[in-house]
């Protein structure tokens, strides 16, 4: 299959739930997940061309077809999640390290460098002291957090009602991205025409404020001269003993056995379903549980897309949890 990276360059500052969707508008993430930009493409491919568009992306993306959550850059430099590996347990303890404050910084650090990433792994499993405090450093350049103050005006009398919404915004240089595997130019085609009306809508929350405006532009992993993307491109088709999911993922049939030496954060994702067409009140969905960005398996556990629909809805709402994996 063929690799390919989206990058977003974002106009105003984004609200997007936190990983665990706690009802709190004043938290905030700066990156949105895997299950979440699906749900923005099920909505936009409704409200372009009704349940027939719908149905075609459902039916490209049960084929050969993954998507990442989002990722951080800087400049021309992507970043990776940092993997939930069990060598970090004996780095705390390396050998002759001077840094007063290494298991705190290695704690702190979420991300890294695409091309130094092997480089990473193997110091890791070797229990060597990383350029800790240098590491960290590259990854405090993406933007700020903010908590603004906003007032919510009632429909049914007019009163007014301040409250506080967490926003991120993002430096000049910095930016998401998020990769699309497909097999089918069709398919990348099609998300892309979709993101491109979605531009002017926003992606995330509170988009009516003004927030989530972005600008896309997607790269063919084979033909990029960037070293951090030539890296991916290899990280993705790396064979490994231990590979780690970009994205979030609920395997079928879930046993054991799928787990053994698997090393794996579970979080809880609900949220309400954005569709004008579901029901004319607010609905939750159902809440469902997946792995985290970041969990490692010993083998390519397969997802699944899930619908979490009730029955006050008059439509399904499918929820994406298929992992992406690089070979760690």
């Amino acid at each position: 299959m063929a690799n390919y990276v989206i990058k977003f360059k974002f106009s105003s500052a984004v609200h997007f739930g936190t990983i665990d969707q706690m009802p709190d508008l004043q938290n905030t993430d700066f990156l949105m997940q895997s299950d979440s930009i699906f749900s923005a493409l099920c909505v936009q491919a409704n409200k372009l061309y009704g349940q027939a568009g719908v149905d075609k992306l459902m039916q490209m993306c049960n084929n050969d077809f993954a998507l990442s959550s989002m990722m951080p850059f800087y400049q021309d430099t992507y970043f990776l999640p940092k993997p939930l590996v069990v060598y970090e347990r004996n780095l705390n303890s390396a050998k002759n390290c001077e840094i007063s404050n290494y298991g705190k910084l290695l704690k702190k650090l979420k991300y890294i460098e695409a091309s130094n990433f092997d480089t990473y792994m193997q110091k890791v499993k070797n229990g060597d002291v990383l350029p800790i405090e240098e590491m960290v450093q590259k990854t405090q350049h993406f933007g700020d957090y903010e908590i603004v103050q906003k007032v919510q005006v009632t429909r049914s009398n007019g009163d007014s009602k301040p409250f506080h919404l967490g926003i991120f915004r993002f430096n000049e240089h910095a930016g998401t991205y998020i990769i699309v595997k497909t097999n089918n130019t069709d398919t990348i085609n099609f998300i892309g025409m979709l993101f491109n009306a979605l531009k002017f809508d926003g992606l995330g929350g509170r988009r009516s404020n003004g927030y989530g405006k972005f600008d896309y532009q997607i790269i063919e992993l084979d033909k990029t001269v960037n070293k951090d993307l030539q890296s991916l491109n290899i990280l993705l088709e790396k064979n490994s003993d231990r590979y780690m999911t970009l994205a979030l993922s609920l395997p079928f049939n879930l046993d054991e056995e799928m787990l053994a030496d698997a090393f794996y954060a579970v979080i809880r994702r609900g949220g309400f379903v954005d569709s004008p067409n579901y029901n004319s009140n607010f609905v939750k969905k159902r809440d469902v549980y997946a792995f985290a960005v970041g969990s490692t398996f010993t083998d390519k556990i397969e997802g699944q897309i899930v619908d979490v629909s009730t029955k006050i809805g008059s439509h399904s709402v499918f929820k994406f949890l298929k992992p992406l994996y690089v070979g760690v």
